[in-house]
């Protein structure tokens, strides 16, 4: 369950907010944070990740392992996954939220984020995003339609905050 900090943090933002994820984008990078026992999740969209990409986040991340309670790392498909250790002391939505700024200015440096449907790997309109295999990303309207995605998750209730 997403502690309030993050979910009023979420709403601050005007992110999406479900149950135990928190979806939005900062500057276009469309991102995923899940909320477990086991720790927080940042879940990036990065279709096609080029190599010099690649290289300035891992660099990142293990040089701020340590300072970000950092678990693991590593990219799958189209997405690229951040584990943070939970503890005595829980991440911050604070340092979160300078955490995914700090990634999108990175991401930014080298990578173009141009819109590419998670389904078919075709492009696709900045608006049109949509949520495949729980993850939010971009996605054509007839690719979730095929069946291929998961559904909209539910907006919290206010009462939650």
């Amino acid at each position: 369950m997403l502690s309030k900090q993050f979910i009023r943090l979420a709403r601050e933002q005007n992110w999406r907010v479900d149950d135990d994820r928190i979806s939005g984008d900062v500057d276009d990078l469309l991102f995923t944070i899940l909320d477990s026992d086991h720790g927080i999740t940042l879940i990036l969209y990065l279709p096609s990740l080029l190599p010099a990409t690649r290289d300035k986040l891992a660099s990142y991340c293990l040089s701020n392992r340590k300072r970000l309670r950092l678990r693991d790392f590593e990219e799958s498909d189209a997405f690229y996954f951040l584990r943070f250790r939970q503890g005595l002391f829980a991440l911050s939505a604070e340092r979160l939220i300078s955490t995914i700024a700090i990634l999108t200015a990175l991401i930014r440096e080298e990578q173009p984020l141009d819109p590419v449907c998670a389904v078919c790997q075709e492009s696709c309109l900045p608006s049109e995003r949509d949520y495949y295999l729980d993850l939010y990303c971009y996605a054509h309207a007839a690719c979730i339609a095929d069946g291929n995605a998961s559904p909209e998750p539910e907006e919290a209730d206010d009462d939650e905050a």
